[in-house]
């Protein structure tokens, strides 16, 4: 019976994952320690104009905003230790600055620490004001 219930729970977490990486409105990436993208979901792969593929020899440092780089450092190491929630200033496919509220959070994958991120578009909420 606990058996069963155990399956039961990682099922429902299973499919609760694979909507948040098949969502059409969040961004969800998994990045190395350093920075490095090592699974990007299609929204992300949009709003970035970077496949799954060409992410891996990508950084998220690569996409930040004029002067935003040395920020994303800062970031990356709170984010190793505790969820950290920032307004990111991002390059789009279109090379213009889009705004992306971010939360990143310690995660593993593959056996190996790395960095969960979820995060909304919120450029035309910032373009609005």
């Amino acid at each position: 019976m606990r058996m069963e219930r155990a399956a039961k729970v990682c099922e429902e977490m299973e499919q609760r994952y694979l909507g948040v990486v098949g969502s059409s409105v969040f961004l969800y990436a998994m990045l190395t320690s350093g920075g490095r993208f090592r699974v990007m979901n299609r929204r992300a792969e949009d709003f970035f104009g970077v496949t799954l593929r060409a992410s891996q020899n990508v950084t998220i440092q690569s996409l930040a905003g004029p002067g935003y780089a040395r920020e994303i450092d800062f970031m990356l190491k709170d984010a190793m230790r505790k969820p950290t929630r920032v307004v990111f200033p991002a390059i789009r496919t279109n090379k213009n600055l889009g705004w992306l509220d971010m939360e990143l959070s310690p995660s593993v994958y593959e056996g190996v620490s790395s960095i969960q991120i979820m995060a909304f578009d919120i450029t035309d909420f910032i373009k609005g004001d």
